[in-house]
């Protein structure tokens, strides 16, 4: 079974993963600044990108990330390399 890792679990796109994913009954770790409802078998786990805030209590067992934090107050934040580069090291440092 594969381990997912879904950043932004309590965004826009975030969130509509979660419920795809509860729907089918797959198991992930939702990480995001802002708690969120969780229906097992998928679990919430607190991480601030900005901050790096968090990021230490990451499994290292993730196959999959969905990476889909952004930070609302920058408009350009999709493309911005900085709010991303903490989740390349993870997923590099953990052959995702």
């Amino acid at each position: 079974m594969k381990n997912i890792l879904i950043t932004g679990a309590s965004g826009t796109l975030g969130k509509e993963l979660c419920k795809v994913l509860t729907a089918h009954n797959k198991p992930y770790l939702a990480i995001s600044r802002n708690e969120i409802d969780i229906e097992p078998p998928a679990k919430w786990l607190y991480a601030d990108l900005n901050t790096n805030d968090g990021l230490e209590n990451l499994p290292s067992n993730i196959d999959t990330v969905f990476h889909l934090a952004s930070n609302a107050s920058n408009k350009n934040s999709a493309s911005d390399p900085e709010l991303t580069n903490d989740i390349l090291k993870f997923s590099r440092a953990n052959n995702v």
